[in-house]
């Protein structure tokens, strides 16, 4: 789950019109969107509803933002989605005017050409399908019932396509038809792997607005159970394609455990097939986020060389998960920025570069509301989350990463390689300081007692640090003064990778507190520069 030296500055000036070119989101001027925003609430609707409304939103929205979606159940753990409101006010400068969503239906008929019903006996293929669909006919997905309602006055839109008349028996039935009968796979902009039930709801409606604007394919697939399924899909679009969403689905082992095994072997199926994954799953408005112009954005970082006390430890920590856009969306301002004690400690925030590109004004937002404590790096593995040593591309894929660290302003980046089972070898590392000249590269997440050594080694001059896991209070500290006490040479430095789920702001603060005097929390940034001086490396 990627920096750039000095000369960044005016690299990213330089890019943005290449940016703006292959990003599949464009960006249009504020002088095309002034026209009033309408805004409806849908939390009371159904989620055969919430369905049909994201998909009318996406068609909607294909030529400049004209609605936006409140109360989508999307949130964290399938709650009511609570930051669309804080983003309509901090993030969309445009004028608003609120509708029902009814009301919105009968405005926007114009824009609809009729109804494809799904198939509730195969409901969660035949709703990406009918996703898939709606994005290519122009037509809004809609349950049996929904239909029947929506047939009549005063909507009177009459049914184009009836999947249930497909008699699919299996999920692969149903994506090889919709291919057949859709494609070829250069229809359709971009695949959104949606993952089955999760958290024990069946729908996922706030990605679909995106899916339907940029006429995607949506499909479910189990990484382990639907292997053939996966790469039949996967395969049959070019290398570079960007898949939306998350390869999840609820099991037996997530419930017992909390622990999405799904993830890291479709993340290595997205990687092995030269794909890259942007984690989307609980992203909203993305039709409206992504309309605005793309700007080059300087967050601060100050990697100077600084001269080290031998007699202390250096910790930085590193907040995990930065490279979901769903996070960046939500988590990340409801658990973290919201923290009261955020400013009162060092900390590394992982944001993720495509942030800049599909929701510029969220991404500027975190930039200008940074506390001189913060520093923000990318999230793995830069563009896009993949796994270096499985990438058929790699080269390819560090190039869209440096323009996309270039525009955002990040000058680090964190890997993550081979799911949590091993660390990127010096031969990608190497690639990747080559590729991208970073200020430091950050390693590993998730189960980590002690840094997998050498804790600290350097590639070309920059530093590459392996980190221990933080996954609550107690453990982080025990294996901080363990990583201290094995360094092997003074002053010692810890980077700990922070859970996001259950550590930040606080919990760090509490780390230090119980660590004591003789251990200095720093920012990454500064981090990196503490091991310049301290290992004689040039800045």
């Amino acid at each position: 789950m990627t920096g750039v030296g000095r000369t960044r500055s005016r690299v990213a000036l330089a890019v943005i019109a290449v940016l703006v070119a292959y990003a599949a989101a464009p960006s249009t001027g504020a002088a095309a969107i002034r026209k009033p925003l309408l805004v409806t609430d849908v939390r009371s609707l159904s989620d055969d509803e919430q369905l049909l409304f994201a998909a009318l939103q996406g068609l909607a929205n294909r030529k400049r933002p004209r609605v936006y979606l409140e109360g989508l159940r999307n949130g964290q753990d399938f709650k009511v989605d609570e930051t669309a409101r804080a983003w309509l006010r901090d993030a969309v400068p445009l004028p608003l005017r609120r509708a029902a969503p009814y009301q919105l239906l009968r405005r926007l008929h114009p824009n609809v050409k009729g109804l494809v019903v799904w198939d509730p006996e195969l409901r969660v293929d035949t709703q990406n399908v009918a996703t898939t669909i709606a994005g290519q006919r122009g037509l809004l997905p809609a349950s049996p019932s929904l239909a029947a309602r929506l047939r009549r006055k005063p909507y009177r839109l009459r049914v184009v396509i009836d999947l249930r008349r497909q008699r699919f028996r299996t999920r692969a039935d149903a994506y090889e038809w919709t291919l057949k009968t859709f494609g070829p796979p250069s229809r359709f902009s971009l695949l959104a792997w949606l993952g089955g039930p999760r958290n024990g709801r069946p729908l996922q409606p706030g990605l679909r607005d995106l899916i339907v604007a940029r006429r995607g394919f949506a499909f479910e697939a189990d990484p382990q159970a639907d292997h053939d399924l996966v790469f039949r899909i996967l395969d049959a679009f070019p290398r570079g394609t960007r898949v939306f969403g998350y390869p999840f689905v609820d099991d037996r082992f997530y419930a017992t455990t909390g622990v999405a095994e799904d993830e890291p072997i479709g993340v290595g199926e997205i990687s092995r097939s030269g794909k890259v994954l942007i984690p989307t799953t609980d992203a909203t408005n993305l039709t409206v986020h992504s309309a605005f112009r793309q700007v080059a954005q300087h967050p601060p970082w100050d990697a100077r060389p600084r001269r080290a006390n031998p007699a202390k430890t250096y910790v930085c920590f590193l907040i995990s998960d930065g490279d979901s856009l769903g996070y960046n969306e939500q988590g990340l301002r409801t658990r973290h920025w919201s923290d009261r004690a955020r400013g009162s400690i060092p900390m590394g925030v992982s944001i993720s570069p495509w942030l800049a590109v599909y929701a510029p004004r969220i991404y500027r937002y975190y930039v200008r509301t940074l506390a001189p404590t913060d520093a923000l790096v990318a999230g793995p593995s830069g563009a896009g989350y993949i796994y270096p040593q499985f990438y058929p591309d790699l080269g390819g894929y560090l190039a869209r990463t440096r323009r996309l660290m270039a525009l955002a302003g990040l000058r680090a980046v964190w890997i993550l390689d081979n799911g949590y089972v091993a660390s990127p070898s010096p031969a990608v590392v190497d690639q990747y300081v080559q590729a991208l000249a970073p200020s430091a590269i950050f390693t590993d997440y998730g189960g980590w007692t002690l840094p997998n050594p050498p804790a600290v080694s350097f590639s070309g001059g920059v530093p590459v640090v392996h980190a221990a896991w933080g996954p609550d209070v107690g453990s982080t500290v025990a294996r901080i003064r363990g990583a201290a006490l094995t360094f092997g040479r003074p002053p010692a430095f810890v980077l700990v990778a922070l859970s996001t789920w259950s550590m930040g702001y606080s919990q760090a603060r509490q780390v230090m507190g119980q660590l004591g005097p003789s251990y200095e929390a720093v920012r990454p940034d500064r981090f990196a520069g503490l091991l310049r001086a301290s290992y004689a490396v040039g800045g």
